[in-house]
């Protein structure tokens, strides 16, 4: 039986913090993973019979609880400023597949080729998808789905397993690739050039988002440690170290 869970978000005052926590009580176990501009948040909640449906909270406070139609399970990822939800949903017989949920919420069912397990998704304002997920291997692929409906592969030049991470409001995709000399992060431009970054004495880096100004925020692993990074659009990059282990979060 699920406790009941009260989680907190930080509200955020234009330009400074405003320090006031408000509680998001759903009848189980709640996880927020998406807040917009407007202050509306999605997240993915389990009840008292085990089964896991979506939610979006409106500025107001108000719950809706959504499911894809048909679905045993539904889980929301991403949010963009519009409203747009993006997430996952398994079927009566357990496969997994990719959905997108209007601000008028109407689906739209997608499926990412031989999926196992979902690592993240991101939707932008236009309604562009990012995606990284795993296959029945563990191997790792990136895909960006345009609001159009278009499947592309992300593979920058020479990787032999890469994920889609993010996506900002003009296109650009940031996320980790592994090639012949081990683990780095990429930037897909809006008109498709890659461009490769690591951070200096890592053993691998796993860029996370990137916004609307290019810049790039994620963690990378040195000394058997885990650190965060900041990539400002110049390039620069910038460590922190917040004390303690940081565990990659996978949504």
């Amino acid at each position: 039986m699920f406790a009941k869970r009260l989680v907190c978000a930080l509200g955020l005052a234009a330009g400074a913090f405003c320090q006031t926590y408000v509680q998001i009580a759903v009848d189980g176990e709640a996880t927020p993973s998406s807040i917009n501009k407007n202050g509306e948040i999605a997240g993915s909640y389990g009840d008292f019979a085990r089964h896991v449906h979506g939610f979006v909270r409106d500025p107001g406070g108000t719950i809706t609880i959504f499911d894809v139609p048909g679905s045993s399970g539904t889980s929301a990822i991403s949010l963009n400023d519009k409203g747009a939800i993006t997430g996952i949903y398994t079927d009566s017989l357990g496969g997994i597949h990719a959905y997108v949920r209007d601000p008028e919420g109407n689906f739209t069912s997608f499926d990412l080729p031989g999926i196992f397990s979902i690592i993240t998704m991101c939707i932008n304002a236009g309604g562009a998808v990012t995606a990284a997920y795993e296959d029945a291997s563990h191997a790792l692929h990136g895909v960006l789905r345009r609001a159009d409906g278009k499947l592309i592969s992300i593979d920058p030049p020479g990787s032999l397993s890469a994920g889609a991470y993010g996506i900002n409001a003009k296109g650009a995709i940031t996320g980790p690739y592994v090639d012949a000399n081990g683990s780095h992060g990429f930037v897909r431009e809006p008109g498709g050039t890659f461009v490769s970054f690591d951070v200096p004495g890592s053993m691998g880096v796993i860029p996370y988002r990137i916004n609307n100004s290019g810049a790039i925020t994620g963690w990378y692993v040195a000394n058997q440690r885990t650190f965060g990074f900041v990539r400002d659009p110049q390039e620069n990059l910038t460590s922190f170290d917040p004390g303690y282990y940081v565990s990659p979060t996978r949504y």
